[in-house]
């Protein structure tokens, strides 16, 4: 619910302008600065409640997910077991069940965080003018398709990663468990060798999975704010015809840059989930 109604924060701050513009009384603008600070503290509180309890979420499905793998490899045979590598049971149980969990918590998160912050501004900036609105979000969709083609990418970039890593953690745990019969055989040197290029090979890999992930937030940010060039002409043009305020065009710019970045957010949560 508070997600819905997050825009009042900008429209009480276009209030507030305007009353200050305009040479209102003190009292009226103190009332306006209350209102503003009041909607914002109101919005911020249920924000810390929403995400203390999806983190809550997070770290039981973390819990539950582990005791589930556990619970699976103690009840294996020793012949099952013999056929699995350790490094896979390793990596599975450690650093995938990160992975998956922290997924899921972004998805939760950014799902009201960012899917319903955006479809309230964009009623909110409907309600202010429809034209601009349509004309400056049609880039919006951009981000979200380009971030749909990174997909097979960030998938096989991603895979290569998680299989790297079961590998470097059979290599550990062999040389954790071989070490005096690696040193016996003066292969100590060899080996260290080989895991030293193993660790390079592992850290190429995980820059090439986090890359595209990462990297790409400020490009999506850059193609979904390009609108904003229409929102000040356009805008601008309605502010010197007084059809709307100076207030009404700073609450509107504010709402788009609010969506512009939501949106590119957005789309590096599709780069999450797929890596996820």
């Amino acid at each position: 619910g508070f997600n819905g109604a997050s825009f009042l924060a900008p429209v009480f701050q276009g209030k507030l302008l305007d009353s200050l513009v305009n040479g209102d009384v003190f009292a009226n603008v103190f009332v306006s600065a209350l209102w503003f600070a009041g909607v914002v503290l109101a919005i911020q509180v249920m924000r810390y409640f929403k995400r203390f309890y999806i983190r809550r979420f997070a770290n039981k499905t973390s819990a539950a997910m582990r005791m589930m793998i556990y619970n699976n490899i103690m009840h294996r045979s020793a012949e099952e077991l013999d056929r699995e590598k350790t490094g896979d049971l390793m990596t599975k149980a450690l650093s995938d069940v990160d992975l998956c969990v922290e997924g899921m918590r972004k998805f939760t998160t950014e799902l009201f965080d960012t899917g319903v912050l955006m479809l309230s501004y964009l009623i909110a900036m409907l309600s202010y003018d429809v034209r601009i609105t349509c004309l400056s979000c049609l880039f919006l969709p951009l981000a979200m398709v380009l971030a749909e083609k990174l997909k097979k990418v960030i998938y096989k970039f991603s895979t290569a990663y998680r299989s790297k890593s079961s590998e470097i953690a059979q290599m550990t745990y062999d040389s954790v468990d071989h070490a005096m019969l690696y040193r016996a055989n003066g292969l100590e040197a060899h080996y260290a060798d080989r895991y030293a290029g193993e660790l390079e090979d592992y850290r190429v890999k995980a820059v090439k999975a986090n890359l595209l992930e990462n990297s790409m937030q400020p490009v999506y940010n850059v193609i979904a704010m390009a609108g904003v060039v229409l929102v000040i002409f356009l805008g601008g043009g309605k502010v010197v015809d007084a059809s709307w305020s100076v207030g009404a065009f700073s609450a509107y710019l504010t709402m788009f840059a609010a969506l512009a970045l939501k949106a590119s957010k957005a789309a590096k949560l599709f780069n999450s989930v797929q890596g996820s």
